[in-house]
This record gives C-alpha cells, structure tokens and sequence, in this order.
C-alpha cells in the first residue's frame, strides 16, 4: 500500500512538473536575463569601488577573463569582493537553470514549444534565452562554459535567420521584438570574441549589418 501511495505522490509531481514546464512563457527569459545582468553589474561595481581590484590590460596573466568595460585583478580575500562573486555566480546559476527548463519544454512539450517558434511574435523572446545562456556561462565552468557559449551562439544565430525568414514571410516586424532574435546576437559576438576573435568579428559584422537592416525599417514603420 505504501509503495502505491508513494508511485501516485511521485507521478502526480511528475504531471506538475510537465505542466509547469509546458507553460513557461518564453517571455519568461527576460526575467532571467535582467537576474544574470543583475550579478554582472554587482561584481563589475564592486571592482570599479574597491581599492584593492586593480585595473589590468586584456592581455595579460592578471586578466583572468576579460569583461567589459574593463579587467581587473582583485583581492580574493576580501570580504566585499566575495560577496560580489557569489551574487554574480548566484544570478548565473539562476540563468543557467531557467536556460535548462526552456530546453525541457523543447523536449517534454515540443508540439507547444514548436507552435511558439512558428509565428514571429510569439518568437519574439526567444533571442534572449541565448543572451542569458552566454552570459550566465562565459568565463566559467571552464571548457563546457565555452562549449555553451559556442552552443548558444549558434542557435541565436539560427533563430535570427529563422526569424527574419518570418517576418518576411508574414510581412510583420514586430516592434520592438525584433531586438532580441537579431541585434540581441551582438551580445554573443561579444563573449565568443573572447574566446576567438575571428568568429567574434564574423558574429559582429552580421549584428551591424543586421542594424543597418532594422532600424531604417523600424523608424518607417513607427513614422507609418
């Protein structure tokens, strides 16, 4: 009898957890992103306020991981600066995890998932799953964080040519969603130029050409 009970407990759980996943809304991964953004700023103000983080150039063995606007090289010891990594690492982590649940959804409720990706409305949001995922793995968990920001930056960019795909075969530009899912891959260009530059600059030139694309159409159809 106690096993039954328990095998109802742990299916019914498993029912929640399905339906939960099912239904998170892809605008859901803005929230993520402003936490992830959250813990970077909180660590670079630190840096900039602290006496004991030092300013260093890019290229050099003090600059663990570059971050803009700048590197530095600070006292691990200090009370103040721990307590700034472990809120950057604790907002990542929340990143990382609401990363994962968008690809559950993928997996457990594809029919759903699949019918949000269909209309360039709906997609709208989903560029900046991609934006928390690089920014909640770059610079840590040391060769898998870099295989996760390669990881991301190629599917931002497919979803960007997925989405102007779209919206010109709907003739809708949705304003503003069209940021995330096509400037929004500058922010990926940025962090793989970290790790290879070349790529880096081929992400870079297609954000600025991208820009160059939009906000012309932007400006006439708000003016229209």
């Amino acid at each position: 009898m106690g096993l039954i009970v328990a095998g109802n407990v742990f299916q019914r759980l498993w029912l929640f957890l399905n339906l939960l996943v099912a239904n998170v809304p892809l605008s859901f991964s803005a929230i993520s992103f402003s936490i992830v953004l959250l813990g970077i700023l909180t660590k670079a103000y630190t840096q900039e306020v602290l006496t004991t983080c030092k300013q260093v150039n890019f290229h050099t063995s003090q600059c663990v991981f570059p971050q803009f606007p700048g590197c530095y090289f600070c006292d691990e010891y200090n009370l103040w600066y721990q307590a700034a990594v472990a809120v950057d690492n604790g907002c990542s982590y929340v990143g990382g995890i609401s990363v994962l649940v968008f690809f559950l959804k993928a997996l457990v409720s594809w029919r759903t998932f699949i019918d949000e990706m269909s209309s360039p409305v709906t997609t709208s949001p989903a560029g900046l799953i991609f934006m928390t995922m690089v920014l909640s793995f770059a610079g840590k968990c040391g060769t898998l964080g870099a295989v996760l920001v390669f990881v991301a930056s190629g599917l931002h960019l497919v979803i960007a040519i997925w989405f102007i795909y779209m919206s010109l075969a709907y003739q809708i530009i949705p304003d503003p969603g069209w940021f995330p899912n096509t400037i929004g891959i500058g922010l990926c260009a940025v962090k793989v130029w970290f790790y290879y530059p070349l790529l880096g600059h081929f992400l870079i030139a297609i954000t600025l050409m991208l820009s160059i694309m939009y906000y012309p159409i932007r400006y006439v159809s708000s003016d229209s």
